[in-house]
């Protein structure tokens, strides 16, 4: 996912105009997906912010951006992977390797809560809800698009508040309602 820092005086930029012209010249993966329009880019002193004072104010304009209504697709990562076997996926056991990640890693198990205006973090203990897993059976190549679409722009999928900030989604092509996930 790309995002855009666009400056400009006029802050309430039509971000859909700059979007369809950059489509027009630009491959569809180099078309950003979100634009933040700022008055100016933040300075120090000397000139210039370090990097990670840049990041700091990114992270916070994104937050705050007034634009953004809940749960945000900007903090998400979409990652797909394409399994072919000749048997059966046990369920059963990818939850389970899952969960063991999920409880090795903290990362997986932090909330990001806004507390007066300042982001906190908490670390939830283990537990065998902490993610959701989905599994589909996709019909055609359509119903195939539709999801991964679903996947990249579904802004409540996560809820960074709650934790919630893993999933996973089987997608399955040949599906066998005798087939045992075990």
């Amino acid at each position: 996912m790309l995002i855009a820092y666009v400056v400009s005086n006029d802050l309430e930029l039509n971000t859909d105009e700059i979007r369809e012209y950059c489509k027009k010249y630009l491959r569809r993966y180099m078309v950003t997906s979100y634009f933040i329009v700022i008055d100016k880019f933040p300075i120090n002193a000397n000139g210039v912010a370090s990097f990670a004072q840049q990041r700091l104010w990114m992270d916070e304009k994104i937050r705050f951006n007034e634009s953004i209504n809940g749960q945000t697709s900007v903090y998400n990562e979409l990652l797909i992977y394409k399994l072919t076997t000749a048997t059966s996926l046990s369920i059963d056991r990818l939850r389970q390797a899952l969960t063991n990640i999920i409880g090795k890693y903290e990362i997986f198990r932090t909330a990001l809560i806004y507390d007066q205006d300042k982001l906190m973090q908490k670390i939830l203990p283990i537990s065998n809800n902490l993610f959701d897993l989905e599994i589909t059976c996709v019909m055609n190549d359509t119903h195939l698009k539709q999801i991964v679409l679903n996947e990249e722009t579904n802004r409540s999928l996560f809820n960074l508040e709650q934790g919630r900030v893993f999933r996973c989604h089987i997608l399955c092509q040949s599906c066998n309602n005798n087939d045992d996930n075990n």
